[in-house]
């Protein structure tokens, strides 16, 4: 298992009641590498012992091509749904609850701060939120995240950022 998936499914196991799982940018890659989290699959295995879903959120047919395919092979089809459509623009409509959000779908910090706000208020009380590559890079101190950490910080949340793999790190957050 990579160090992402490891982070990734210790945040999950700090809600054992979790069943609704979102990640906005899913798995890119047909197999699992040391430096993608291949999240698509850990997070739609999650779901499929919770007796829970993921939906997968991805603009890029190719990506959603590749991470269905992956699941396909591994008989995790019923526990993912897979949606073409920008973060923001789902979550706004998603009804909601979501126990675990998991942001890698853009670079940038203001796109990750829009999709954090578009799915804030229909987060469970006990909700984690993970957002990938939150290591200083392009002049951010948290990159992926230098926008939603503050922001979530002020809303008091509490954030552990956590090394997966030098430089990398994820955040996550943890609500009160």
């Amino acid at each position: 298992m990579n160090p992402k998936a490891e982070v990734l499914l210790a945040a999950i196991a700090l809600r054992p009641g979790a069943r609704v799982f979102v990640e906005i940018g899913c798995t890119r890659k047909a197999a699992e590498t040391a430096d993608d989290g291949f999240s698509t699959i850990y997070l739609a295995q999650e779901a499929k012992a919770r007796h829970g879903l993921l939906h997968s959120v991805e603009l890029n047919p190719h990506n959603i091509r590749v991470a269905r395919a992956a699941v396909t092979a591994r008989d995790l089809s019923n526990s993912v749904r897979f949606h073409k459509e920008r973060g923001t623009n789902w979550l706004k409509e998603f009804a909601g609850p979501i126990d675990f959000l998991y942001l890698d779908g853009s670079d940038d910090a203001e796109t990750n701060l829009d999709e954090f706000e578009a799915a804030e208020t229909k987060l469970s009380p006990d909700a984690i939120v993970c957002i990938d590559d939150c290591h200083a890079y392009s002049g951010r101190r948290f990159g992926k995240g230098d926008k939603v950490i503050p922001y979530a910080t002020k809303r008091g949340w509490t954030v552990r950022l956590v090394r997966t793999l030098e430089p990398w790190q994820m955040a996550i957050l943890i609500s009160l």
